[in-house]
């Protein structure tokens, strides 16, 4: 498969040793959208400027559709960046804004056509003469998007393009966003500190932690099967239970726990052996929750806790249980099946063995 976009052992080494990238590979088709997360720090913002000609490489490669485009300045490369506070020009209307980085590409006419048919499809013709300050947030942030897309750019890099809007502008944008992306066709590359953000608009996610990358899937894929501890616990809001492999069969893998022995199947590629340091990660969604008398016992496979707290999120309530090593943990319910259960309600929890995957646990220190 012919590749759009291809990072290759990216590469980038702070003066004092600190390395903020550390042999990113990536490779994009044309079209795809691809979300940057992790925590702060991890390098996802290094690695966008880097595309962008913003930072140079210490090593490796950037190509585009083969063609080697790392040593060109940032005028000279096929990319538009659109950073989280949008960056306008406040002494410019919006007309203007769109039409700043078309000077000297295309004649006065074409220029022209090409800001009109922006102001279009954005919707932004009522408010093309007004400046930055006279326009809402949304309103500044599709300002933001035609002015990176009036350039026709093979690759539009976004810093955080929704962090200061609201929660209820920020999902409207996103919904604009990923109808935009599929209408143009072009390939977009979006850095969020959101992973909820992350999994509605991406084709594929990169984890990234310290510099290095943890796992690039697809958002489900991210979801069901994290490949590594801190994908498990960055992505979802998944139980963790610790325990070693006691056996494995038909990539059925049994986990002794201090809760007894609990299955799941094998993620990923990793290798796991008996004996190994593993934990059992258990989507939240996918647990099966029944209240039961106080002095049950739970049976083989399934664990038992006591309801500690909840948290109402709309439709749906997460359940917090505190399980009998004093680990707690959430149960996401909807709101029906959920508010019989008092508080302290002693319950069991059990999970499909398909939907629980084993993985191994993080090296310690």
């Amino acid at each position: 498969m012919q590749h759009d976009l291809e990072l290759l052992d990216l590469c980038k080494v702070y003066p004092g040793g600190h390395r903020a990238v550390n042999r990113l590979c990536l490779q994009a088709r044309r079209g795809e959208f691809i979300s940057l997360v992790g925590p702060s720090g991890c390098g996802k913002t290094t690695t966008l400027r880097m595309l962008a000609g913003f930072e140079a490489l210490s090593s490796g490669r950037i190509l585009l559709r083969g063609r080697s485009i790392g040593h060109l300045p940032p005028e000279q490369r096929p990319t538009a960046t659109i950073f989280q506070d949008f960056a306008l020009f406040p002494h410019m209307t919006v007309r203007e804004n769109i039409a700043f980085g078309l000077h000297g590409r295309l004649d006065p006419a074409a220029q022209r056509a090409r800001v009109e048919h922006m102001l279009a499809l954005f919707e932004l013709g009522p408010v093309a003469g007004r400046h930055g300050r006279q326009l809402s947030g949304g309103q500044r942030q599709r300002v933001a998007l035609a002015r990176g897309l009036a350039v026709q750019p093979d690759i539009l890099l976004l810093d955080e393009p929704l962090g200061a809007l609201d929660a209820n502008l920020r999902r409207s944008i996103q919904h604009e966003l990923k109808l935009l992306q599929r209408e143009v066709g072009i390939t977009f590359l979006f850095v969020t500190h959101a992973q909820s953000e992350a999994l509605v608009l991406s084709d594929r996610v990169v984890v990234m932690n310290r510099g290095h990358t943890e796992q690039i899937d697809t958002p489900c894929a991210l979801y069901t099967r994290p490949a590594t501890e801190f994908v498990a616990r960055f992505i979802g809001r998944n139980a963790l239970l610790a325990g070693r492999v006691q056996g494995i069969e038909h990539h059925v893998v049994q986990v002794a726990t201090a809760l007894g022995l609990l299955q799941g199947t094998a993620a990923g590629p990793a290798s796991l052996r008996v004996g190994d340091r593993a934990l059992l990660v258990v989507p939240s969604e996918a647990m099966d929750l029944r209240q039961v008398p106080q002095d049950s016992a739970p049976p083989a496979g399934q664990i038992a806790g006591h309801v500690v707290g909840r948290t109402y999120t709309g439709q749906t309530v997460r359940l917090h249980v505190e399980l009998a090593d004093g680990e707690c943990l959430t149960v996401e319910r909807h709101v029906d099946h959920a508010d019989g259960l008092p508080h302290a309600a002693r319950v069991l929890l059990s999970w499909p063995v398909a939907e629980a995957s084993v993985i191994p646990a993080a090296a310690s220190g």
